[in-house]
């Protein structure tokens, strides 16, 4: 092997280790952006819950008579079942997001490895 064939395929593996680096670092920032939304939604659903709960024990506590039980529950109820589907639409807003970001970087990735490496431009 000559020097110049030794000095263009080592090029080539900084090329490719570079490449990887990179789309590896992308990856790593997609995935830990969607944790942390994800999380934030898990938070809120938690919190959900327990102002839900407190609102049920302050009914408890304050309702004069069955009807106003009644009627307390059913608002209860309807503010927990919004307040559920505002932070299950967040949480598919951000999954489709990340589906995109995540196809997105698929694509960008095989480009550069076509575009940048002569292994593969061969095949």
């Amino acid at each position: 092997m000559t020097n110049t064939n030794f000095k263009e395929m080592n090029d080539n593996m900084n090329k490719m280790g570079q490449s990887a680096y990179s789309a590896a670092k992308a990856l790593y920032t997609m995935n830990t952006n969607t944790v942390e939304q994800l999380f934030d939604q898990q938070i809120a659903m938690a919190t959900l819950g327990m102002d839900t709960i407190t609102s049920q024990v302050e009914l408890m506590s304050t309702a004069k008579g069955y009807q106003a039980i009644v009627d307390g529950q059913s608002e209860i109820a309807s503010d927990l079942s919004s307040k559920s589907q505002g932070i299950a639409r967040n949480t598919l807003d951000i999954l489709n997001e990340t589906k995109e970001d995540v196809t997105s970087w698929v694509g960008d990735v095989a480009k550069e490895a076509a575009d940048n490496n002569p292994m593969v431009k061969a095949a």
